[in-house]
């Protein structure tokens, strides 16, 4: 898994925990760690199965998969620590395998194993694969992918918690500015200013369109990112490890989605289609809040 990823995420999840016990907000019940042996999906020929679970030790669960196809199945109906992937077994079709596994977004963070060298090594390592390894490392390799992998799982289901708690709700059902303002103070102090920015978007039309706009960007964004709305009309994203070109991208995409998207105003009954307007605005270099205030207005000021 993407361990740069996984140290932005428990980052914004600490942060989060902070600033909720700051506003003198009760929190949700934290997720436990379940314990016992991590669960790991094995796809290889029935005859290979036995061979494969020995080597992973006992400290695993191994569920096995006969086919891609069910193995893809397996993967979407429970979760899974890691999954380890039998060369010997698919040959030529392990990387097509692990291509359509990532394709699907829900499994970009799961642990891909591959058993069995071969030369197509840095092809499969390209594609998504976290590791090719022989069956006498197969144990001390999957084991620690596992564990964080479980780890960052039960992090991403806290923080979906955390952001459906909603302080000083706005008319676009988000947070209020008081959050936004909270979560900036709170990495300006911890120093995470090097890898967060912020995407503010102006959305031009009825409350219907604000309202949709909103719950557009709480699906689009990952669970480590924090969205409020610090205007009527106005809702900001604070986004870590998206700094650089990221950040545009993600403002860019962002709004092609809201201003792609049709609704029907329920006060006049007529079809609304949104305009948004958007910037970015990496935070390294701040000092305060009301200088981050200060820049946002004027950025948007000029972008309108």
């Amino acid at each position: 898994m993407n361990m740069k990823r996984f140290d932005r995420l428990t980052a914004a999840l600490a942060r989060t925990r902070r600033v909720m016990n700051h506003l003198g907000h009760g929190m949700p019940p934290r997720t436990v760690a379940r314990a016992g042996a991590r669960t790991v999906l094995v796809l290889c020929a029935p005859a290979r199965f036995s061979a494969v679970a020995f080597a992973l030790g006992p400290d695993v669960e191994p569920i096995g998969a006969m086919t891609t196809n069910a193995a893809i199945d397996f993967l979407g109906s429970r979760d899974f620590d890691a999954c380890v992937v039998d060369q010997t077994t698919l040959v030529d079709a392990t990387l097509r395998f692990i291509e359509d596994v990532r394709r699907i977004g829900i499994h970009h963070g799961l642990p891909i194993i591959v058993l069995g060298m071969t030369p197509n090594e840095p092809f499969l390592l390209e594609a998504g694969a976290n590791a090719v390894v022989g069956p006498e490392a197969l144990g001390l390799r999957v084991l620690p992918l596992a564990a964080a992998a479980r780890t960052a799982r039960l992090a991403r289901e806290e923080m979906r918690r955390l952001r459906d708690e909603v302080i000083d709700q706005t008319i676009s059902g988000l947070s209020g500015p008081r959050v936004f303002e909270a979560h900036i103070q709170d990495v300006l102090l911890n120093a995470e200013d090097q890898t967060t920015a912020i995407v503010a978007l102006d959305i031009d039309g009825p409350l219907a369109a604000i309202v949709s706009a909103a719950g557009l960007v709480r699906v689009l964004t990952r669970a480590e990112d924090i969205c409020t709305s610090i205007l009527p009309n106005r809702i900001a994203v604070i986004a870590a490890g998206a700094e650089g070109t990221g950040v545009q991208r993600l403002a860019d995409r962002l709004v092609a989605i809201i201003e792609s998207s049709m609704m029907l105003d329920p006060e006049t009954g007529n079809a609304v289609r949104p305009r948004a307007s958007a910037i970015s605005l990496p935070l390294a270099g701040f000092i305060s809040v009301d200088e981050v205030l200060d820049t946002l207005q004027k950025r948007l000021r000029t972008a309108a």
